[in-house]
C-alpha cells in the first residue's frame, strides 16, 4: 500500500495557510468598511444610487471589496500548487516522475483553482444580498448598515439567517417597555412587580423556527428574555455571532476544499502513473474511513459495497450516489488508497 504520510502533511500545511489567509482576507475587508460611511450611503430614497455609491465606497472588484478580491489569485495559488506537489508525489510513489505540463496535472490545476473561484463568487452572491438587505430591510439606515460588515466571508444562507436575527431583535429591542404590576400566581404565591418588553415574544421566536439552527435560536431566546437588553447589546450580539459564523465557514472551507483537492490530486498522479505503465491496467483502489467512533454510517458502509476496490476510472459506489473521491459529506475524513495487485 503507498504511502500517504508525505501526502497529508503537505494538506495539513496547506489546510492551516488556506484558512489563514483566507482569516486575513475577510478580517482586511472588514476593516475598511467604516459603518458611518456606509449608513450615509444608505440613508437615501434612490436604491440605484446607493447601489453605485456602495461599490464605490466599499472599492469593489468583482463583486467583493477590493482587499478581498485581492487575496482570490493567491488562495487559487495555493491550491495549485498543492494539486501539482500532491500529484507529483503520488506518481513517485509508484515509481513514476510526473511532468508538471501534463495535460492531467494541468486540468485537476484548473479543477482545484475552480473550487476557489466557486467560493469567492458565493461570497459575492452573499454580500450583494446584503446590500439589498441594507438598502430595504427593516429599522433605521443606522440599524442596517452594520450588515454589511457582519456579512463579509459568510454563505447566502448564513447571511440570510444572519438578517433574520437582526430583525427579530430589532422587533425586540425597539418595543416599549411596560410594567407588569405585583400579583399572586395560581399557587398563593406573591409574584413582584415587572419590567417587560410590550410585544409577544413566542410570536417572534416562533417566526425563526425552521429558518435558524437551534444554537441560533437559543441565542434569540435567551435575548429576547432579557428586557433590559440595548441597542448596543444587541448589535454586540450580532457582531459576536457574525464572527463565529465567518469562523465556521473559513475552517469548513479549509477543510473540505483542501481534502477535495488532496483526494482529487491523488487520483491524478495514479492515473499519469498508470498511463506510463508505472501502474497496471487493472489496479485498483479502495476507500478507507479513518476508523473510529466518529465515522458515519453511510461513510463505515463504503469499503463494503467497494469490496473489490474500483479501477482508477470508476467511482465509488457509496449509499450517497457514485463519488469518484472523499470527501463525502462535510467533515469526512476518508481517503482512497492503493493496493497493489
Amino acid at each position: 500500500m503507498a504511502s500517504t504520510d508525505h501526502i497529508e502533511v503537505l494538506a495539513m500545511t496547506h489546510e492551516r495557510d488556506f484558512a489563514i489567509m483566507l482569516r486575513e482576507a475577510f478580517e482586511n475587508a472588514i476593516a475598511t468598511i467604516e459603518t458611518n460611511v456606509v449608513t450615509s450611503m444608505v440613508d437615501d430614497i434612490d436604491a440605484n444610487h446607493i447601489r453605485e455609491q456602495l461599490g464605490i465606497g466599499l472599492n469593489m472588484n468583482g463583486g467583493l471589496p477590493g482587499h478581498l478580491a485581492e487575496s482570490e489569485e493567491a488562495a487559487a495559488a495555493l491550491v495549485i500548487s498543492l494539486a501539482a506537489a500532491v500529484a507529483a508525489h503520488a506518481a513517485a510513489k509508484v515509481g513514476h516522475s510526473a511532468n508538471p505540463k501534463d495535460a492531467l496535472l494541468v486540468a485537476a490545476q484548473h479543477d482545484a483553482a475552480q473550487l476557489v473561484r466557486t467560493f469567492y463568487a458565493d461570497t459575492a452572491t452573499a454580500l450583494a444580498q446584503a446590500i439589498e438587505t441594507a438598502i430595504y430591510g427593516s429599522g433605521n439606515p443606522a440599524w442596517r448598515a452594520p450588515q454589511l460588515r457582519r456579512s463579509i466571508g459568510l454563505t447566502v444562507k448564513q447571511a440570510a439567517s444572519l438578517e433574520l436575527m437582526r430583525s427579530t431583535l430589532h422587533q425586540y429591542v425597539t418595543a416599549p417597555l411596560k410594567v407588569i404590576g405585583a400579583r399572586v400566581g395560581p399557587d398563593g404565591v406573591r409574584i413582584p412587580p415587572a419590567v417587560v418588553r410590550n410585544i409577544d415574544t413566542r410570536r417572534l421566536l416562533s417566526a425563526t423556527r425552521g429558518h435558524l439552527s437551534a444554537a441560533q435560536h437559543q441565542l434569540l431566546t435567551k435575548a429576547l428574555g432579557n428586557p433590559k437588553l440595548t441597542l448596543a447589546q444587541a448589535k454586540e450580539i450580532l457582531d459576536n455571532h457574525a464572527d463565529a459564523l465567518r469562523d465556521h465557514r473559513v475552517r469548513a472551507v479549509a477543510g473540505e476544499l483542501i481534502h477535495n483537492v488532496t483526494e482529487s490530486a491523488k487520483l491524478t498522479g495514479w492515473r499519469i502513473a498508470q498511463r506510463a505503465g508505472a501502474l497496471s491496467s487493472d489496479q485498483r483502489r479502495y476507500w478507507k474511513t479513518a476508523g473510529d467512533e466518529r465515522v458515519r454510517h453511510p461513510h463505515a458502509q463504503v469499503p463494503a459495497m467497494n469490496p473489490g476496490g474500483v479501477p482508477l476510472n470508476k467511482p465509488f459506489k457509496t449509499p450517497l450516489g457514485d463519488h469518484f473521491i472523499p470527501p463525502l459529506e462535510y467533515g469526512c475524513r476518508c481517503k482512497s488508497v492503493l493496493v497493489r495487485p
